[in-house]
């Protein structure tokens, strides 16, 4: 049988306008409010650091800008709290004297709607 591609082209040396910008990832950084758990990011979004800025709780993540939005729900633990079991640990930071842990939890289901 005869292969459907008689050629194979290396799309590395393609050019098409603006594609690169369409797959082209960047850093955004997000406040996490302690009041409202959810955080609208791209969909995909790799955290990369959680820390503290402006005396609020901030991750910066990896991103793709031009994907669909999601809402992501985060929530801060001091140490020895105890942790929901379907929590996923997404980093820690420090804020004075005290050391916080960031966690993702599931959504709740209203947010499906």
């Amino acid at each position: 049988m005869k292969p459907y591609f008689t050629k194979m082209i290396d799309l590395r040396k393609v050019y098409i306008p603006n594609l690169e910008a369409s797959f082209m990832r960047t850093i955004f950084k997000y406040p996490v409010a302690h009041g409202d758990p959810y955080t609208e990011m791209p969909v995909g979004a790799k955290i990369v650091k959680v820390g503290i800025q402006n005396d609020r709780t901030t991750v910066w993540a990896e991103v793709y800008p031009k994907n669909n939005t999601e809402k992501r729900n985060f929530k801060v633990y001091g140490t020895g709290h105890e942790i929901p079991e379907e929590s996923v640990y997404v980093g820690t930071f420090f804020h004075e004297i005290f050391v916080w842990h960031l966690y993702e939890e599931p959504l709740l289901p209203e947010l499906y709607e």
